[in-house]
This record gives structure tokens, sequence and C-alpha cells, in this order.
């Protein structure tokens, strides 16, 4: 997901890895008081298909400012594209609840859950506490999924972080950061299916400075 821009700053993550350096270390106390992240059951995903979304894809109204992209990786297999779409979601809903400074951001408990959820939602009210948003654009690539049973699923994929920043909310200033090999990032998600037939990305882990994502 995504992390801080500031090098070694605030994150761990969802492995950060959801953030970034995931998205910020956090424990398992407090788990039952966070929305969503308990597994219940969302509505069902709709099924991949052509380069167009589904007709019922979920809109991300990113602000002026931020861009995300997310390459598809699709592979023609049915179930991976299935996961690479609703991973795709979830990268993007935690970018939209960083941006927002919102953790309680429907679409983010819609395919984000247990401690990928928890520690997305830690990275945001990190930041919000700091006055801090993201701003700028990211790219997340190099998608690869590794089907491991019915209901589970591994992601590994990139994120390039050189044209992403934080900013001071109040001021409106841009704390900008020099590229290095740090801005890539390197991430692994497990996403499991629920009931509802969404794949949700609910752990992950990620290494700042990865060999393999260097562009």
């Amino acid at each position: 997901m995504t992390t801080s821009r500031r090098r070694g700053g605030a994150a761990a993550v969802l492995g950060a890895a959801l953030l970034l350096t995931s998205c910020g270390d956090s424990g398992d106390e407090g788990t039952e008081k966070i929305v969503g992240a308990t597994e219940k059951p969302a509505a069902e995903s709709p099924e991949p298909g052509g380069s167009e979304p589904p007709v019922d894809a979920p809109e991300f109204d990113f602000p002026a400012g931020l861009k995300v992209e997310v390459d598809a990786d699709t592979t023609g297999d049915e179930t991976k594209d299935a996961v690479l779409r609703d991973h795709g979601y979830a990268v993007r809903a935690h970018m939209l609840a960083l941006a927002e400074l919102d953790p309680e951001l429907p679409v983010l408990a819609d395919y984000v859950g247990g401690e990928s959820f928890i520690k997305s939602a830690d990275t945001v009210a990190s930041f919000k506490a700091d006055g801090r948003t993201v701003t700028g654009e990211t790219h997340f690539y190099d998608r690869e999924v590794e089907l491991k049973g019915k209901d589970t699923a591994s992601v590994t994929y990139c994120e390039d972080q050189r044209k992403a920043f934080d900013k001071d909310v109040e001021s409106g200033e841009v704390e900008r950061t020099e590229p290095s090999d740090d801005s890539f990032v390197r991430y692994t998600a497990l996403m499991r299916k629920t009931a509802g037939g969404v794949w949700k990305m609910t752990f992950d882990q990620s290494e700042r400075g990865a060999p393999e994502c260097q562009l």
C-alpha cells in the first residue's frame, strides 16, 4: 500500500506493506473496535473482463495533485485477474484514505481487512495527527499473483515513489525529497476471498530499496 514519503520516516507498515513501508506498525490490541478489521463478507466483486472497469467498480476520486497509477498486469486467468482487480482496488483505497485522512472510508473496509486494515488505519491516523497528507504521483507495477488455494492468494508488486511526497495540510507546503534507491518499494500481500466473493488484502510486508523494483 504505501508509506510515508519520508525515507525511514513514519513507517514500517503493511509491511508497511501496505503502506510502507506500508502502512505503519501496529499491534493487535483493540482490533475488534476498528471498522473493517474483521473479515465480514463484502458485496460480491464484479467479474473481470476486458480493459474497461466493471460497471459497479468503486470510484476513486483522488484530490487534485495526487495521481495513483496501478498497472493492470492481467494474466488471462480468470481467478488471478480477479485477485489483481481487487488488489488494485485495495491499493487505491489505502491511498484515498491517506489523501482524505479518513481511516473509516467505506471502500477501505471493502477491500482491506485484518492486519492490513489495522496498519492502514494507523498510518492514516498518524498522518492526520502530524497534519500531513500525500501528493504527487505514485505508480504500482510488476504485480504477480500466486494462488495458494481456493480462497487464498499472494501478490508481489512494486511501487515507484520518486514523484510522491508528504504535504503539510495547513500550509500546503510539499516536503520534496530527492529520488534514490529507497524510492522503490517491494511488497508481498496476502489476499483472502470473502464469502461475498471479494478478494481482500489481509496482510502485507514491504522492502524499501528492493533491487528488483528499480527502474
